[in-house]
């Protein structure tokens, strides 16, 4: 299982600020509590923050990027990504086997955000 560690300490509370979110509003948006917001800004940050902080500044330009996944499409995009579920779930910080219950399910609402940023990944 993919591991979390400290990365880019303040990075989520910062991109908050700069796109003019509260952390409830932020929370409505990624499909998390408050509480969770909250964790990742003062230092519980998961792997994938940098990617969901670039996803967010992109929904500022591109709002309809805000959309909930299907599993059918989150699997779709990682086939067009060129990525394996393992590839994918390291980038994210998730287990290979969380991203395939996502992707015969619903994957959470944040995931969109990682994904368009990782869509551009250099």
């Amino acid at each position: 299982m993919a591991r979390r560690r400290q990365i880019h300490h303040g990075l989520l509370r910062s991109c908050r600020k700069t796109i003019g979110l509260s952390q409830q509003e932020l929370g409505a948006l990624l499909g998390v509590s408050r509480n969770t917001v909250r964790s990742w800004e003062v230092g519980k940050e998961p792997q994938f923050l940098p990617y969901l902080c670039k996803g967010l500044i992109a929904y500022v330009v591109l709002p309809n990027i805000a959309i909930e996944l299907s599993g059918g499409c989150l699997s779709t995009i990682r086939s067009r990504m060129r990525l394996h579920q393992e590839q994918l779930a390291e980038q994210l910080g998730v287990s290979r086997s969380t991203l395939s219950r996502w992707e015969n399910d619903t994957p959470p609402r944040w995931v969109s955000f990682a994904i368009t940023a990782l869509a551009f990944k250099d």
